[in-house]
């Protein structure tokens, strides 16, 4: 899956940008009733590692 998330100045759609600790439950396909889009990203505080979200397999990756 390929998702266009901007182009030139203009956001294509919406992604999230999560914070929190690693033992927090990652959400998949939403968040509070928003839609979790393709690359959104997931910020560990306490580890620092980063995650980001594969719409199509609903599963979040380290990066």
């Amino acid at each position: 899956m390929i998702t266009l998330n901007k182009y030139g100045n203009r956001e294509n759609r919406v992604w999230l940008e999560l914070y929190g600790l690693s033992t927090d439950e990652k959400p998949i396909e939403k968040f509070d009733d928003i839609f979790i889009g393709n690359s959104s990203t997931y910020y560990e505080m306490d580890t620092k590692n980063t995650f980001m979200y594969d719409e199509e397999n609903k599963k979040w990756w380290e990066v």
